[in-house]
């Protein structure tokens, strides 16, 4: 009988390589962005591709928060779209998100990014093709936004392309405190 066990287990579809920690990233103040997939490897020249195409799912370490909180994008992402670098903003502060290879990105208050990744309030910002110069903004077609980067603590640049055609998307954050330092409504007096 033990050998009927080990000859169906043989035949049986190879089991899925362990998902792995690919990368951390730190922002300085004590939140981590976690890259966990695999390493995707070239079948032919056994040469590994850059480790965000192995990306399969990306988590936050946050202060006062207990485990990595999930990332859940709005859409569908891309290996291509997962990008380690450009998470945080140079000072940290600032949580710069993809959420669909067809747009948008949103930018999250670091302070804020647990509440909103759990879907318990809105990002702080939106950015999406709108930026982009006409005939990107009104353009029927979907357009893909790629290559997201903070130029600085204040601004961000992406790209958007449609039909082969490209132009940078540019934004800057206004002067808002962020979202988690806003100070709350009071409550109407019943």
């Amino acid at each position: 009988m033990p050998l009927l066990i080990a000859a169906l287990v043989a035949c049986g579809e190879p089991a899925a390589p362990a998902e792995q920690l690919l990368h951390t990233v730190e922002n300085g103040h004590g939140a981590r962005a976690r890259f966990y997939g695999q390493q995707v490897v070239d079948e032919e020249s056994m040469i590994p591709f850059p480790l965000e195409y192995g990306v399969e799912r990306l988590c936050f370490e946050l202060p006062g928060e207990d485990g990595c909180v999930p990332f859940e994008p709005w859409g569908t992402l891309y290996f291509s779209d997962w990008r380690f670098e450009g998470v945080f903003s140079p000072d940290g502060h600032w949580a710069l998100l993809q959420q669909d290879r067809f747009c948008p990105y949103t930018v999250v208050s670091v302070a804020a990014l647990g509440p909103v990744l759990r879907g318990e309030q809105p990002p702080d910002f939106i950015l999406d093709r709108a930026l982009a110069p006409d005939p990107f903004r009104t353009s029927t077609l979907a357009p893909i936004c790629e290559n997201a980067r903070w130029e600085s603590d204040d601004v961000v640049v992406f790209t958007v392309s449609v039909h082969g055609e490209s132009a940078e998307a540019r934004w800057t954050r206004p002067f808002t405190p962020p979202a988690a330092l806003r100070p709350t409504p009071p409550s109407p007096l019943p």
